[in-house]
Parts: C-alpha cells; sequence; structure tokens
C-alpha cells in the first residue's frame, strides 16, 4: 500500500513537471512566427581557418563547419581566428544565416528580416532563383541561399509558400503554406 502511494506522488510529480516544463516551451515558441519556430541561433568562436572552410567552436563547445564561400556570400570577407559569429540554423540543423556577431548587431540583422507570401511559379536551380506569384497577381525574383534552394527542388510549381528573406533579399528560408 505504502509504496502505490510513493509511485502516485512520484508520477504526480512528474506529471506537474511535465506540464510546466512543456507550457514554457509553448510559451517561448508561441512568440515567434511560424517561419521562424524550428530556427535557432549559435554563437561561436572561429577556432581556424582555412582556403576552403571556417570552423566555429560553438558556445555548446561543439564544432560547426562552414564554407568559405558561404562567408563571402554572407558578407564576411576578413574572417580571422577568435572572431565571434553568429549562426542562424533551420529546424533542419543547415546554416541559414551567417553574421558577424557583436555589440547587438548580429541578432538585430537577422532579426530584421522579412516574409514573402506566393505560390511558386517557377524554380531554376542552376541559378537558385524562384519565381513566386503574388497575392496581387504580379510576379517577383528572388535569388535563394544554398539551403533553401536545395528544400525547394521538393516543391511543385504552384505550391503556396511562406519564405523569409534576408536583409540583401535573398531567400534563406521557406515553409509550405
Amino acid at each position: 500500500m505504502e509504496n502505490r502511494k510513493v509511485r502516485r506522488v512520484l508520477w504526480l510529480a512528474f506529471s506537474v513537471f511535465l506540464t510546466v516544463y512543456a507550457g514554457n516551451l509553448w510559451a517561448e515558441e508561441s512568440g515567434k512566427s511560424s517561419l521562424e519556430k524550428g530556427h535557432r541561433e549559435v554563437t561561436g568562436t572561429v577556432q581556424t581557418i582555412n582556403e576552403n572552410s571556417v570552423t566555429l567552436k560553438t558556445d555548446e563547445g561543439a564544432l560547426r563547419n562552414f564554407s568559405i564561400l558561404e562567408s563571402r556570400r554572407e558578407g564576411l570577407r576578413d574572417l580571422k581566428v577568435g572572431d565571434r559569429i553568429l549562426l542562424k540554423v533551420d529546424d533542419e540543423n543547415q546554416i541559414i544565416a551567417i553574421n558577424r556577431s557583436g555589440k547587438g548587431e548580429a541578432g538585430e540583422s537577422m532579426k530584421a528580416h522579412q516574409t514573402v507570401t506566393g505560390g511558386v511559379e517557377r524554380f531554376d536551380s542552376a541559378s537558385k532563383t524562384v519565381v513566386l506569384k503574388l497575392k496581387d497577381g504580379s510576379t517577383q525574383s528572388f535569388k535563394m541561399k544554398d539551403a533553401a534552394a536545395a528544400k525547394m527542388g521538393n516543391i511543385a510549381p504552384g505550391t503556396p509558400v511562406k519564405m523569409e528573406i534576408d536583409e540583401e533579399s535573398r531567400i534563406m528560408d521557406f515553409e509550405r503554406e
């Protein structure tokens, strides 16, 4: 009998903990747009640089690599060992933005991203360009970052999408509407 009471109390305590923890996660995520819910920011320090890649040691202790070409496309042409970097990764842990971390500048530029909604009219994988048909009937063309272009290969023309655009009007990520 005493053993059953102990199990009930432990089960109740676990249930309360789980409810509170899940509620906190939901509250934290509910403030984000649906496109950003799976995104996170990772900060780290450049450990090594060679002719092809940059190795970043994250504040969590993991090593992340990205190409020199990718960093140059993001406007980081003069990286040095010891530089602080802020990565934005999508729900598949793919890097969708790289910024220099500093007095708020990187986080602010990442948060300034816009979204656009429309139907995919066509996608050119060679040039990594997508043309969207907007709600007003007009079309608009956007360059895509590598991670977004890789995902676009599975999207059929006419599919409604919501796309996240960086400060240079490039598609960083998207989701089906």
